[in-house]
């Protein structure tokens, strides 16, 4: 693969290029790889609580028919603090420079995680959980100090962020395995939920105590050192942060910039993020529906392991199959050819687990459980590449505008923003669906099923189908197609020294 041309596995040829290390090779390999580490860790963290989120809200009293709407409460409370505090983290890292920032924000992040090991009520929980949105700063900072990393060298990083991509894609399927299994180990004196979160601010200390003896700390640039390294920034305007802490800048001028289709991608990206997280948190909840509500009642390390079976297959298609799908038939139409599938699977997977256990199979039957494996496998492989679909989509239009160097921050501002409005909203959506479809099955005038949520999350994937035909200019092609094949060879092949690339 390191010398095929048109190498399809680049990520992999990257890491295992290197014969000949300069040291500036190396060092930018171990600040690539303690960022994948920061992260791992978070993406754990977040993650661990889907499964048991629902069994937690019940040993705290809350009734069934309820505990759908308080786990998404729990969910949005992080969301929403994490939203509130993204300003005030890139503030830390432009004044006090992303080293002792991000070793800041990992321990009070592994605090606030621990803390909630030991929460027995369902306001403490919420609070917490928001506290600790407030505390996380961990993925904005380690991806802005890995930035600043490879641009003070003057180095392209691309093949560095997919790794960190692919490493906090798989941290969030492998964290609700993880919660799964260790939910209901006891240790003296605490709650069932107590050590997953207790192993994950281990995992959030050790990534401190990474970065403190390991990363280095990069100054901020000025503006005039900006200009320097990149003569098409002018002094004054923001250098390009795709994967970082928010730089201000300006776009074009007034109406050069084509806002509608950006706009357009915008919600594109939110609507993907709270579809994709509305499963997330709904497929735990309707999983651990008791038999006696006619559901399937299974344990939170049955859930979990569902989730890891779902990373087993979204990871090496990430990784080998997606960039092909993308080079053959282009972004719009890998997309489009993702969520057709996925209209239809989103709301047959409710329905035919209560078709199954209607037809008299158990719940641990291999029908049941070949229905739940295949589901989640299919889902998180039709939909989780979506994520780098919305992004690629969106650079390859912020490229195509004037100034493009300076609307590089500030869409990736806005994608942020949307994508956090969509992620604390989800889930109490999602919850409150839930559990008005429950309640309508108990009621004998009732219109809805358990599957309400499924339904939602459905339509708002139809809208995801149509966007891109409706709403979409027609001469908006974001197709790595259109790009010069050679010029993708001489970045991908064109240095001996792996993720070194002038």
């Amino acid at each position: 693969a390191l010398n095929n041309s048109i190498n399809p596995i680049p990520l992999l040829a990257a890491m295992a290029a290197p014969k000949h290390d300069s040291p500036d090779a190396h060092e930018l390999r171990r600040q690539t790889w303690i960022a994948c580490y920061c992260g791992l860790a978070e993406g754990l963290a977040t993650t661990q609580i889907f499964p048991f989120a629902a069994r937690m809200m019940s040993s705290m009293g809350v009734s069934d028919v309820v505990v759908p709407v308080y786990v998404g409460g729990i969910y949005s409370a992080n969301a929403v603090g994490q939203l509130l505090a993204t300003r005030f983290w890139a503030s830390c890292a432009n004044t006090w420079g992303c080293r002792q920032s991000l070793r800041l924000t990992l321990m009070l992040t592994a605090i606030s995680v621990g803390a909630c090991a030991g929460a027995r009520s369902v306001p403490a929980m919420t609070t917490l959980m928001f506290v600790r949105g407030l505390c996380n700063g961990n993925i904005m900072l380690s991806r802005t100090a890995l930035r600043r990393s490879f641009t003070s060298r003057g180095v392209d990083d691309t093949e560095a962020f997919a790794w960190v991509a692919t490493s906090h894609a798989a941290a969030t399927l492998a964290g609700p395995s993880m919660g799964g299994v260790l939910y209901g180990v006891s240790l003296i004196g605490l709650p069932a939920w107590a050590l997953p979160f207790l192993l994950s601010a281990l995992l959030l200390l050790a990534a401190s105590a990474l970065v403190t003896a390991k990363q280095e700390d990069t100054p901020v640039e000025s503006a005039a050192q900006q200009s320097a390294r990149d003569p098409e920034i002018a002094p004054g305007e923001a250098a390009p942060s795709s994967y970082g802490a928010v730089d201000q800048g300006s776009a074009g001028g007034e109406g050069s910039v084509d806002y509608w289709t950006l706009g357009v991608l915008l919600v594109m990206a939110a609507a993907h993020s709270a579809v994709f997280l509305g499963w997330e948190v709904t497929y735990p909840v309707f999983a651990s529906i008791p038999t006696s509500s006619a559901g399937q009642g299974w344990s939170t390390a049955e859930i979990g392991f569902t989730f890891a079976a779902a990373s087993s297959v979204l990871i090496p298609f990430s990784i080998l199959l997606y960039p092909g799908l993308v080079r053959s038939w282009g972004l719009l139409t890998t997309w489009i050819r993702c969520w057709l599938p996925a209209l239809v699977l989103i709301p047959s997977f409710p329905r035919g687990v209560s078709l199954l256990l209607a037809a008299g199979w158990a719940e641990h039957s291999w029908a049941v459980v070949a229905w739940n494996y295949i589901s989640q496998m299919m889902f998180s492989l039709l939909l989780g590449t979506g994520f780098m679909s919305c992004q690629l989509m969106l650079f390859d239009f912020v490229a195509g505008q004037p100034k493009a160097a300076s609307l590089t921050a500030l869409a990736t501002g806005y994608l942020v923003t949307a994508q956090g409005l969509a992620r604390g909203i989800a889930p109490v959506l999602c919850g409150a669906l839930t559990s008005t479809g429950l309640s309508s099955e108990s009621s004998t005038t009732g219109w809805f099923s358990r599957s309400l949520a499924f339904d939602v999350l459905g339509m708002i994937g139809l809208f995801l189908c149509a966007a891109p035909v409706w709403l979409l200019p027609t001469g908006f092609v974001p197709d790595c197609r259109t790009r010069s094949s050679e010029t993708r060879t001489v970045q991908i092949s064109g240095s001996s020294h792996g993720l070194l690339k002038k």
